[in-house]
């Protein structure tokens, strides 16, 4: 967190340097037409999902704790107000719990989800320094379990661990924004992200000695970012 918080800080201040340097070069106007390129950091956060175990045969709840998410894109904007784009993402996560039928499993372990989408997005021209957008994506995210291992309440004994286990799906996310031009060639954007990833199965082999399966894993992830934009 402390590298995502130095990240964007150090984002802005380069921002803020530019424009200073700049300043006489002109006014500081959104983006009409051409090249760009983003970099974001901020908070990432994904909803509880049923999961369904192969050994044990019935579903269970997982919960992860807000985490954090890196994001990078390249585009083009056209005249028309429409941007399109390649974005490639990194979130990471902490388990919080696993529930099963009358138990509830402390955990420990990450997931770690990587996505790559193209993005479709629409400019609304205000006549200001300030640019509202929205669009949506559809791409891949491959998500990892990493070292995610569960223990019976009872006992403190693990049960299951899932080491660096992958899956990969198709994604479609939803996206709404703002960009404001604070230089020439630069804006500072503040978007939110809803992506959803559903379907994903891991296979791994138990403490026991026998194989254990989740399947129908969904993935639900809402992220709040701020970075900047630079046109070339």
């Amino acid at each position: 967190m402390k590298f995502i918080s130095f990240s964007i800080l150090a984002a802005f201040l380069a921002v803020l340097t530019i424009s200073h340097a700049r300043a006489q070069e002109g006014a500081a106007l959104p983006l009409q037409r051409g090249s760009y390129f983003i970099l974001e950091g901020g908070w990432n956060a994904m909803a509880p999902t049923n999961a369904f175990n192969g050994l044990s045969l019935v579903n269970n709840r997982i919960k992860l704790k807000p985490g954090w998410a890196l994001s990078a894109a390249g585009g083009y904007k056209w005249s028309n107000g429409l941007r399109t784009e390649l974005e490639a993402s990194y979130h990471r996560n902490t388990y919080r719990n696993v529930y099963t039928p009358f138990i509830n499993n402390p955990v420990s372990g990450r997931q770690v989800t990587g996505s790559v989408m193209a993005n479709v997005l629409y400019d609304i021209n205000t006549g200001t320094r300030v640019t509202p957008y929205f669009g949506g994506g559809v791409g891949v995210t491959m998500v990892w379990m990493k070292d995610l291992t569960y223990l019976i309440t009872s006992t403190g004994s693990p049960i299951t661990t899932f080491l660096n286990h992958e899956s990969a799906r198709v994604a479609f996310q939803g996206i709404v924004g703002v960009a404001i031009a604070v230089a020439p060639q630069f804006e500072i954007v503040m978007d939110a992200r809803y992506r959803v990833s559903n379907g994903h199965t891991f296979r791994t082999l138990n403490v026991v000695g026998t194989y254990n399966s989740y399947s129908k894993y969904n993935v639900h992830e809402v992220t709040a970012m701020a970075g900047f934009r630079y046109a070339f």
